[in-house]
C-alpha cells in the first residue's frame, strides 16, 4: 500500500460489505452496523469512494457489480462475509471464556472492535493499523458517538516497528492476561520475521487467543506448547502465502489478495 493512501484492500472489502448488505437473499449475513460503519469509511476515504457509496443505492450498479463478480471470483463478497462472521463468533467464545484484551492487527476497516468493545466495557480493545488507513477510519467516526475508554486505535507500520512496541510503549496493554489476537489478511505484507512475531505473541508466558483469518480455530497457550481446538482442523497455510507479497489467487493468509479498488 502506499504511504499517504488507505489500503485498497480496506476499502474493496468495505465495498463488498456494502453491496452484499442490499442483497436480500444475502443481507443477513452483514451486520446492520457493519454495513453502515463501512459505507462511512468509504465515503471518507476518497472523493471516488464517496461516489461509490452512493452508486450503491442504484440497482442497476448492484446488478454490474454482481455480475463483474461472478465472472471473476464467484461469491467472494459472501465469503468476506462468512469469514467475518466466523472470526466474530470464535472472538465472542474467547469473550465469554474470561479474555479481558482483545488486539485486531492491520484491521483495515474492518469493524468488529468498534462494535464489540461497547458490548463488553470490561474488556480492553486495542487495534493496530497503518497510519494511513487508521487516520480514514478515525475521521470517518467524528459525529458519531465517541468510542468508549476501553477502545484504543494505534497507528503502527508493522514492517518498521513490531507488535511488542506498539502494543507495550502507547497502549495500556497488559501482557499478564488473557488476550485475543486477531489478524486477519496480514500475514502475507510481512517479512518472515514479522510473521513469527505474529505467531507467537509480543511477550511469552502467557494465554494468547488467535484468530488468523481463515485458521482462526485454536486458543494457543506459548507457556506450555499446547494447542485447545475451538473448532475443526485448519487448513494448513502454504509456503507461498507467507511470502511477502504473494498472490495466489484467493483471499486472506490463506491465499493472496483480493481484486482491489484504485
Amino acid at each position: 500500500m502506499k504511504e499517504d493512501r488507505p489500503s485498497a484492500t480496506a476499502r474493496t472489502i468495505a465495498l463488498g460489505t456494502v453491496l452484499l448488505k442490499s442483497d436480500p437473499r444475502l443481507g443477513r449475513w452483514v451486520p446492520d452496523e457493519a454495513a453502515e460503519l463501512c459505507r462511512g469509511f468509504l465515503e471518507a476515504a476518497s472523493p471516488r469512494g464517496l461516489n461509490l457509496a452512493r452508486l450503491c443505492d442504484r440497482r442497476w450498479f448492484r446488478a454490474l457489480m454482481g455480475w463483474m463478480e461472478r465472472a471473476t471470483l464467484p461469491g467472494l463478497g459472501l465469503h468476506y462475509a462468512l469469514r467475518k462472521r466466523f472470526i466474530e463468533e470464535v472472538a465472542r467464545r474467547s469473550l465469554r471464556d474470561g479474555t479481558r484484551q482483545v488486539v485486531v492487527l492491520g484491521g483495515g476497516f474492518d469493524t468488529l472492535a468498534l462494535r464489540l468493545h461497547a458490548e463488553f466495557p470490561g474488556t480492553l480493545f486495542i487495534e493496530i493499523d497503518h497510519p494511513a488507513t487508521q487516520r480514514i477510519k478515525v475521521k470517518a467516526l467524528d459525529g458519531r458517538p465517541s468510542p468508549g475508554p476501553n477502545l484504543r486505535f494505534v497507528s503502527s507500520d508493522f514492517t518498521r516497528e513490531t507488535i511488542e512496541e506498539a502494543l507495550l510503549k502507547r497502549t495500556p496493554f497488559d501482557s499478564s492476561i488473557r488476550t485475543h489476537f486477531v489478524r486477519e489478511g496480514v500475514l502475507m505484507y510481512l517479512a518472515k520475521e514479522d510473521i513469527r512475531l505474529h505467531l507467537h505473541g509480543p511477550s511469552p508466558g502467557r494465554k494468547v487467543g488467535v484468530c488468523p483469518k481463515q485458521s482462526a480455530r485454536e486458543s494457543v497457550a506459548p507457556d506450555d506448547g499446547r494447542a485447545v481446538p475451538l473448532g475443526p482442523p485448519a487448513r494448513r497455510p502454504s509456503r507461498v502465502s507467507q511470502v511477502p507479497g504473494a498472490r495466489t489467487g484467493g483471499a486472506g493468509d490463506v491465499g493472496g489478495v483480493p481484486p482491489e479498488v484504485p
